[in-house]
C-alpha cells in the first residue's frame, strides 16, 4: 500500500491550505511522513476490528471496508489540524 501517495494526494486535494502552510514552513515531508504512518495505523486497525466482527467475509472487502475507513479518519485529522494551523 502506497500510504505517503495516498496522503500527499488527499492533502494536496483535498486540504490545499494546510499543504502549502506546511511547505512553506518547510515541514511538509515530516508531516506527510507522520500522516502516513497514522493512515496505516488505522488502516491496520480497521481491518484487524473488521476481520473480528464479520469473520467470514472475504479479506479484500475487509481490507477494502477498512481503507475506506482509514481515509475518513485521515481526512478528519488533516480536518483537524488545518483548524490548529491556520489559527
Amino acid at each position: 500500500m502506497l500510504y505517503k501517495t495516498m496522503t500527499l494526494e488527499l492533502l494536496q486535494e483535498g486540504f490545499p491550505t494546510l499543504h502549502e502552510k506546511l511547505r512553506q514552513r518547510r515541514a511538509l515531508l515530516q508531516a506527510l511522513d507522520r500522516y502516513s504512518l497514522y493512515f496505516k495505523a488505522s488502516h491496520d486497525s480497521r481491518n484487524e476490528e473488521l476481520l473480528r466482527i464479520r469473520p467470514r467475509s472475504y479479506p479484500d472487502q475487509i481490507a477494502s471496508e477498512a481503507l475506506e475507513i482509514a481515509i475518513e479518519d485521515l481526512r478528519e485529522k488533516l480536518s483537524a489540524d488545518e483548524l490548529h494551523v491556520l489559527t
